[in-house]
């Protein structure tokens, strides 16, 4: 029997078929055409799994920080120690909507006092130490996290939430570092101004 298939012209006639757009022609025919044009079955695709991404997180907060679109001022305060030994402010501009962590990303590169650790849960960042005060369960130290409606009554309510969640609206966020035993309070907040 001979051998009538050439190769070379059948991808030739394929690639005179693709469409300006890249496709060819619908979802379907191009869903069937990619894997010949890397010369796999539908199975070997199938078998095969993409690495993830690598995004470096410092160009992440830079595409956050320069999205176009309404900003929010907001004020975010680290206070570490009863007596307030260490007391920094930042006042930022980010984009409307943001999450609490994504405002605490920024923060941490803004000003190196505001770096945090995270642990991952459900896919969901829950913070563990900052500004190098860790989470210390032989002491009974631990961050918490708040969120408070009303400003100007103080009043706080702890959240077992991701601080991902949380979006600010005209609400404050506190993280509270507490040890009952030593009397210490670290205090992280976020307020929307």
């Amino acid at each position: 029997m001979k051998k009538n298939f050439d190769e070379g012209k059948a991808l030739k006639q394929i690639l005179h078929s693709q469409k300006p757009d890249g496709s060819f022609g619908s979802i379907v025919n191009t869903y069937y055409v990619l894997p010949v044009l890397g010369r796999k079955s539908l199975v070997n695709i199938s078998s095969s799994h993409c690495k993830p991404a690598v995004v470096d997180e410092n160009d992440a907060i830079k595409d956050f920080m320069n999205q176009v679109g309404e900003k929010w001022h907001i004020h975010i305060s680290l206070w570490i120690g009863n007596d307030r030994t260490v007391e920094r402010t930042l006042a930022l501009k980010v984009p409307a909507n943001s999450s609490f962590y994504r405002v605490m990303e920024f923060a941490a590169i803004v000003d190196d006092k505001y770096k945090f650790e995270y642990s991952m849960r459900n896919r969901k960042p829950f913070i563990y130490s900052i500004s190098g005060l860790q989470d210390d369960p032989e002491n009974g130290v631990f961050w918490f996290l708040f969120t408070s409606i009303h400003e100007m009554k103080k009043e706080l309510r702890p959240t077992t939430k991701s601080p991902a969640d949380i979006i600010q609206g005209t609400s404050s966020t506190w993280y509270s570092g507490t040890n009952a035993a030593r009397g210490t309070n670290n205090i992280a907040k976020y307020t929307n101004i």
